[in-house]
């Protein structure tokens, strides 16, 4: 009988997990351990049909897990100067429960490296600032601990893959490898093992390999169904009814704030382009108000319209939040943004008009994270500085935890954003917006569903607001002072939608 043995790239399988399955909530190492249980399942499953045999992990020889052990040193950071534990980070933490997970996994090894530190070096500025810092966008005073990451490296992971490719080639223990990576380091072992008849299977889990490394293998194979490929084109925009209550609502927040607090810190789980220019949705022109309050810009009327005229004033063409409030902010104070987007296009354009909002306003600190915001979010949030003011807008917000698609919020989401925004003991706004029905989530019981977790967490329910029958957008907060104000939002929407 065949014999197979699985190797996995931990700091690579970590890396694509969000875009292979991003059902998979990143920040639970359980989920994680049981997705790598699943991946090695299926390549045994595929094998069992080719090999004709009835229970699949009879194939296995073994799996191996490579990783790095957490850097459990303690520093300080660049600027601030704050102490530092690595040991007890977010990432760290979450590597140990991982480990211990796929310890207790039948015939899996974890093998580990080390992390060290790079050099003699302790931090490493970031690329944005760096070239921002060489043009004289900014000066060194303007850096923060933001703007530098550690300077660790790990060491002794790719040696051990080596080693056992070539022990598992030589020695026989089986005749097919697989290696879940992407790596054109690996290329001399794969040759070894290929001159000793070993069948070498690469998964770089859909993504596209070096040429190099493509001509010392035997084959491709996922064990993970392909993803969904997103539109890398021009970033695009729906221009429709719910475009019109999220901004609406968040140009009236943020004016609001702006008249109680110069410090802003604002965090879009969902940041998309800046300026968006492809148009997704056509309304009809009878019942369409999109397009009519588009047609009726003129520099009056609510902070959004004054805003979007400003910002794109030309037809087919439409801003982000951040633009929004970018906009609206700026003449109050300091402005730190957090903006998670997925998609590796649409994160550089987020990058470059935060150099331009950087090099003409001095008080803004903008940091763009690629990643799903639930992975960024796993690894902390920013520092509180004034108000902090938090946006959701995902495709919908599902009561069910049914994970199909990660533009969905779920409840587990829900229990997240709590986690993480227990250091904002108060003054903290929340805005979150749901634009569909289906899968049985009627209006009246998501907003049970919501209003249920976040009150057990100390906010406080300020507005619904109700859009169309499927559209809503929650305000929440907890001890912000102007929430009185919050009250009107559901009744001077309702009045600005029906007057268009």
């Amino acid at each position: 009988m065949e014999k197979v043995a699985i190797l996995i790239d931990g700091g690579y399988f970590l890396k694509r997990l969000p875009a292979v399955r991003p059902d998979v909530r990143a920040a639970d190492a359980d989920a994680v351990a049981n997705s790598i249980r699943e991946l090695v399942r299926n390549h045994l499953q595929q094998l069992s049909k080719i090999y004709e045999v009835s229970k699949p992990f009879r194939l296995l020889y073994r799996t191996f897990y490579y990783d790095a052990r957490p850097y459990d040193k303690k520093g300080h950071t660049p600027v601030g100067g704050n102490a530092k534990d690595y040991a007890k980070s977010d990432e760290a933490r979450f590597r140990a429960k991982l480990f211990d997970a796929l310890h207790g996994f039948p015939n899996l090894a974890v093998r580990l490296g080390d992390v060290r530190k790079d050099g003699d070096r302790s931090w490493i500025l970031k690329e944005e600032p760096q070239q921002a810092l060489l043009k004289g966008k900014i000066a060194v005073e303007d850096l923060t601990d933001r703007d530098f990451v550690p300077a660790l490296r790990q060491k002794g992971v790719d040696m051990r893959i080596g080693i056992d490719i070539a022990s598992i080639a030589l020695k026989r223990q089986a005749s097919i490898i697989i290696l879940i990576s992407g790596d054109a380091d690996f290329i001399p072992a794969a040759k070894l093992a290929r001159r000793e008849g070993i069948q070498f299977i690469l998964d770089p889990l859909w993504r596209e390999i070096p040429r190099d490394l493509s001509e010392h293998i035997d084959g491709l194979r996922s064990g993970f169904p392909r993803p969904q490929r997103a539109d890398t084109g021009v970033p695009g925009f729906k221009g429709n009814d719910g475009n019109l209550m999220q901004h609406w609502v968040l140009c009236e927040l943020t004016d609001m704030a702006r008249k109680h607090t110069s410090e802003l810190t604002y965090i879009d789980a969902h940041s998309m382009a800046p300026i968006a220019t492809n148009r997704s949705v056509k309304e009809n022109p009878k019942t369409g108000r999109f397009d009519k309050v588009f047609g009726r810009l003129s520099g009056g009327g609510s902070i959004y319209e004054k805003a979007w005229k400003a910002l794109a004033p030309e037809a087919g063409t439409y801003p982000n939040s951040a633009n929004f409030i970018a906009h609206i902010w700026q003449p109050a104070g300091f402005t730190s943004m957090l903006l998670c987007e997925n998609d590796e296009k649409t994160a550089s354009f987020l990058r470059s008009w935060s150099e331009k909002v950087r090099a003409v306003h001095d008080n803004f600190d903008i940091e763009v994270a690629h990643d799903d915001w639930r992975q960024r979010f796993a690894r902390g949030l920013p520092e509180q500085k004034g108000l902090v003011f938090i946006s959701f807008d995902p495709y919908m917000i599902n009561r069910h935890q049914r994970k199909k698609n990660p533009g969905n919020i779920y409840p587990d989401d829900i229990d997240l954003l709590v986690e993480k925004t227990r250091s904002y003991s108060k003054n903290i706004l929340l805005q979150l917006s749901t634009y569909d029905t289906n899968d049985d989530n009627p209006q009246d019981k998501v907003e049970a569903c919501v209003r249920q977790k976040l009150e057990a967490a100390g906010f406080e329910k300020a507005a619904a607001i109700v859009c169309n029958k499927k559209m809503m957008s929650f305000v929440y907060h907890r001890g912000v002072d102007f929430s009185k104000e919050l009250a009107s939002l559901s009744r001077r929407f309702d009045s600005w939608f029906n007057a268009r």
